[in-house]
């Protein structure tokens, strides 16, 4: 068996550990290879020393949950993959800069919702002036007259379809992407 085959055996059977631990350990005993080497040792000398690859792996990992090391408990406590410093940062954040931030955005959608509403008020508006009009001849308003009103239905009728679609559309993004970048700002990450 060869060294590279000894390290993938050994990593296949570290699969509970951390990327990062993983890692470590594969440096470790690739140096440690590299200096037996240096020193004129063989392959399998050096891997006949190692040990089986498997029971390498088992006593790693039972050394990892028996290690009483005060390195160990000094480490950042993790729960679910997520530090401490990692829920505290997010929560600093939040209270300066995101929560300000996500109000006055909020805000926005409110008030673009607002503006579509009334857009949408605007077009019901112009209809009922312009069926409404003509109803003003037997009042003895002239046809000028009355012609102006039903322009001014259609013309409140046009602004109000823009005002609705237009800022319909601006809500609808503005939401979104609210909530994409909170998504963003507030979603799990997942460790390597």
């Amino acid at each position: 068996m060869t060294y590279k085959e000894w390290e993938r055996r050994l990593l296949k059977n570290l699969k509970s550990l951390p990327k990062t631990e993983r890692r470590s350990i594969a440096d470790y005993y690739r140096e440690m290879y590299g200096d037996k080497c240096d020193l004129g040792l063989s392959c399998e000398e050096i891997l006949q020393e190692f040990g089986a690859p498997e029971a390498c792996a088992t006593k790693i990992l039972s050394e990892e949950r028996e290690d009483p090391s005060p390195s160990k408990n000094n480490r950042t406590k993790r729960k679910n993959g997520v530090s401490v410093a990692y829920i505290v940062g997010i929560a600093f954040a939040s209270l300066i800069l995101i929560v300000p931030l996500a109000c006055v955005w909020a805000a926005l959608v409110a008030s673009f919702g607002a503006v579509t509403l009334s857009g949408a008020i605007f077009v019901l508006a112009g209809v009922a002036y312009t069926v409404l009009a003509p109803l003003m001849l037997s009042s003895g308003v002239g046809v000028a007259a009355i012609t102006a009103h039903i322009g001014t239905g259609i013309a409140l009728c046009g602004i109000g379809l823009i005002l609705f679609v237009s800022f319909m559309l601006l809500t609808k993004y503005t939401a979104i992407g609210l909530g994409k970048a909170l998504a963003f700002i507030y979603g799990r990450r997942k460790e390597q």
